[in-house]
């Protein structure tokens, strides 16, 4: 038997929903999230900070949606309103789920994945997502007060970038190892005493390796049914997941994917349309993974990435997926 597993902002959808909720809910949110995002990508891709896993960015946000007053409902509900879909994908799933089992591994609020699962059909107990309560933990005005100070400070802070090509702490720009170094004594020191630390405690994001160990948690442990696996992602968050499946002899699928993606897939699609993916891991079912790789050689929307071509399939993705997704969503780890 063949396995489906899918990120789903991304694959299934365009949106960023975490952004977006920062963007809508928070003033400055836009900057505010951005900078975090860009902090979340050096601790997890050049710190490698103990016990950090890529997609803490959701983490990171929770004590300002506190501090706003943000509740599930109100995610639920701006999720619902405000889904984009990638073309074609709810008929790819429907597809997809006539022949193998599939699921849906993202990093995103379980609010969002419950309003997409009610809103496609989606069998929600083939998810995995990022459990949060807001209405759970009650914080006061003075902490309130204090969150949004930092909320100020954090979008006051030299910009910070990631830039491809840097794989060291030591080669960034000063001016950002200075903000990354005033962003660590603010999350992991300062915010210590405070309630809404019980944040960094409890949630975990579905990212990195979470995402790994979710797919081998589906499959009961057993490392052997690795190779029947189909993994569809497109960022950072996916790059483990991309790694313990291709290790294992499992087929892994960038798609619309940045660099981090491309750098751990072995097929990287550059699509309108999730079409595309259906037909790939109908061949996978059928016939295999070399079958689809050698296929994919002569696929307009697929190629095989190798160490000639990984290069112009980055340059060539990055730029259609900040077109397709939207500049600001695009250009985000």
């Amino acid at each position: 038997m063949k396995y489906f597993f899918t990120d789903c902002e991304g694959p299934l959808t365009k949106n960023d929903n975490a952004y977006e909720l920062t963007a809508c809910f928070l003033p400055w949110g836009e900057k505010l999230f951005r900078q975090l995002s860009v902090y979340d990508d050096i601790l997890a891709y050049l710190v490698k900070k103990p016990g950090y896993n890529a997609g803490g960015t959701l983490k990171l946000i929770l004590p300002f949606f506190k501090a706003y007053d943000l509740n599930n409902q109100e995610i639920e509900k701006f999720s619902q309103k405000n889904f984009l879909f990638v073309p074609h994908i709810i008929e790819t799933l429907n597809f997809l789920q006539k022949i193998m089992p599939c699921f849906i591994v993202s990093t995103s609020y379980r609010p969002y994945i419950h309003a997409l699962c009610k809103t496609i059909n989606f069998p929600e107990k083939n998810t995995y997502a990022t459990e949060i309560d807001l209405d759970k933990l009650k914080i006061g005005v003075k902490e309130k007060i204090k969150l949004k100070n930092y909320a100020q400070e954090i979008i006051n802070l030299p910009e910070l970038e990631l830039s491809a090509g840097v794989k060291k702490f030591s080669q960034l720009p000063d001016r950002v190892k200075k903000s990354v170094q005033r962003l660590n004594k603010i999350f992991w020191e300062e915010m210590n005493n405070l309630r809404s630390n019980k944040f960094f405690e409890i949630i975990r994001p579905v990212g990195g390796e979470e995402k790994a160990e979710a797919i081998l948690s589906q499959l009961g442990g057993r490392k052997e049914l690795l190779e029947n696996v189909v993994y569809v992602g497109d960022s950072i968050t996916d790059r483990q997941a991309f790694q313990v499946v291709r290790k294992n002899g499992g087929l892994t699928i960038s798609f619309n994917g940045n660099r981090y993606a491309i750098e751990s897939a072995e097929i990287a699609v550059i699509s309108r349309s999730a079409y595309i993916l259906g037909l790939l891991s109908a061949l996978f079912v059928h016939f295999g993974k070399e079958k689809v790789l050698e296929l994919s050689k002569k696929f307009a929307l697929a190629q095989v990435v190798n160490q000639t071509n990984r290069k112009e399939i980055i340059q060539k993705s990055e730029i259609f997926r900040k077109r397709f997704r939207g500049e600001r969503i695009g250009q985000l780890g």
